[in-house]
């Protein structure tokens, strides 16, 4: 496994998700929401496929020691909600 350790990483994932994105082709706007780790996925797929998404939201908002699925999860919906309420 260590011999193929240059193939993993966020470049790689990153190369993954343009890939992804670019067979699902797209009728309109191609819009990215993330979160946590996903945040720093689309942050690397941002810096080296520029022109793959047309919008953009972040959130990384939890620290480690004080993460909890449940109140995250929530709270994450809620901004999710009033944010789409703008796109209709």
């Amino acid at each position: 496994a260590a011999q193929h350790v240059e193939y993993f990483g966020l470049s790689s994932i990153a190369r993954d998700v343009n890939e992804m994105v670019s067979a699902l082709g797209s009728k309109g706007a191609n819009f990215a929401l993330a979160d946590s780790f996903g945040a720093l996925v689309v942050q690397r797929t941002q810096s080296l496929f520029p022109a793959l998404f047309d919008r953009v939201i972040m959130s990384s908002f939890t620290a480690p020691d004080r993460f909890d699925l449940f109140e995250t999860a929530f709270a994450y919906e809620s901004v999710v909600r009033r944010v789409l309420q703008y796109c209709e």
